[in-house]
């Protein structure tokens, strides 16, 4: 496919210095429209980390989404075209990012937009018996994951073989209904998913009650829907899953936000997790491309934290002021970009959902990955 000819425009704004580390702040966005970097768990850069993909909606309820691309040397914006749900899928190993378009006739077409190259082209078409859940996607482009209800709480898990457009089920499970569903970045060999323990939904699929008593649990299964393995975090083994948790680049192992815990690692197979970050509780939490790296959100604080994995080092990085009272635009959900320049965040610092970039000071990597006091 020839790359897109896209329309660039510049709306970002300096906001100089943050207080904080004194990371410069760059506004990319300056719109009517609300604009956010859909959902940190996952990483939308290019593996070069100039690029990265974003999604922009006007106001209201029941409005179109657009993707949009923003180039982080020019600070220039374009918009690629509609999407029919407010998430997207990528890995921070890969350029390309899997979205969900409206067609004909009310069919969903799943869309590859590579991010370095602007190429852009349909994949596949959704069959009026499957629908667009949560999206996941391999490495290797190889795969893509995600679900759609059976009934009551019983969710079924699909993938799409998209070297030849062909589709089937792989795994049935109560109460995923809020998958977060993310295959791991590497060997692309297992998916990592969220159960929401005792939810309550609707005629229609939405949630009366997100979970019971017990909260969330997390659980790996391989890419063929088998070799189902509970991960020990939520109760009993540790404070309640938060409910957000991503794969740490290359290691196989996986980051996940407790409630009013400090956040945990663990790998699949492991009979306890490793507490880091003790003092600290976060909500989102994304880790690096390569694995060395955390940056997250808090609860009370709008605030951007950035710590070492590595060194066990945290900084309050900079400020983020979120109103959190409604959807992803409205909650600070940061991710560091490949390369480990910048770190992508929403905010509401003017009143209105926009999306900022903030470099990464060579001070501020000098003070994390030192080791010792």
């Amino acid at each position: 496919m020839p790359a897109l000819k896209l329309n660039w425009v510049n709306e970002s704004i300096d906001c100089g210095p943050d207080p904080l580390m004194g990371a410069p702040i760059r506004q990319l966005t300056n719109s009517k429209l609300l604009s956010w970097g859909s959902y940190c768990e996952q990483i939308y850069a290019s593996t070069d980390g100039k690029r990265i993909a974003f999604m922009r909606r006007p106001p209201g309820d029941a409005t179109p989404i657009d993707l949009w691309v923003a180039d982080l040397d020019t600070h220039e914006i374009a918009r690629v075209g509609p999407s029919a749900i407010n998430l997207m899928a990528s890995t921070p190993l890969m350029d390309s990012v899997y979205y969900i378009r409206p067609g004909a006739a009310g069919q969903s077409i799943l869309v590859r937009f590579n991010l370095r190259t602007l190429e852009l082209d349909d994949v596949f078409a959704f069959p009026d018996d499957l629908r667009p859940g949560t999206p996941a996607v391999s490495t290797d482009e190889h795969w893509f994951v995600s679900n759609q209800r059976l009934h009551d709480t019983v969710y079924a898990l699909y993938r799409i073989d998209l070297r030849n457009s062909r589709w089937e089920v792989i795994h049935e499970q109560k109460d995923i209904c809020n998958t977060h569903a993310q295959v791991e970045p590497s060997l692309g060999r297992d998916v990592l998913i969220q159960q929401n323990r005792g939810c309550i939904l609707d005629a229609k699929g939405g949630a009366i009650k997100m979970a019971g008593d017990e909260g969330c649990a997390l659980y790996v299964i391989d890419i063929d829907g088998k070799n189902q393995r509970y991960l020990p975090l939520g109760t009993p083994q540790t404070a309640p899953v938060d409910g957000h948790q991503c794969w740490i680049g290359r290691t196989g192992k996986v980051l996940a936000a407790l409630s009013g815990a400090s956040p945990r690692i663990v790998a699949p197979g492991d009979l306890k997790a490793r507490d880091i970050l003790p003092g600290f509780a976060f909500i989102h939490v994304s880790a690096s491309a390569d694995g060395r790296y955390i940056v997250a959100d808090a609860g009370g604080q709008r605030i951007v934290f950035l710590g070492s994995l590595e060194t066990g080092k945290l900084l309050h990085f900079c400020h983020a002021p979120c109103s959190r009272s409604g959807g992803h635009e409205t909650w600070e959900e940061p991710y560091m970009t490949p390369g480990n320049r910048h770190i992508i965040f929403n905010s509401e610092r003017t009143g209105h959902a926009e999306l900022y970039a903030a470099a990464v000071p060579d001070h501020v990597m000098t003070y994390l990955n030192a080791t010792g006091a």
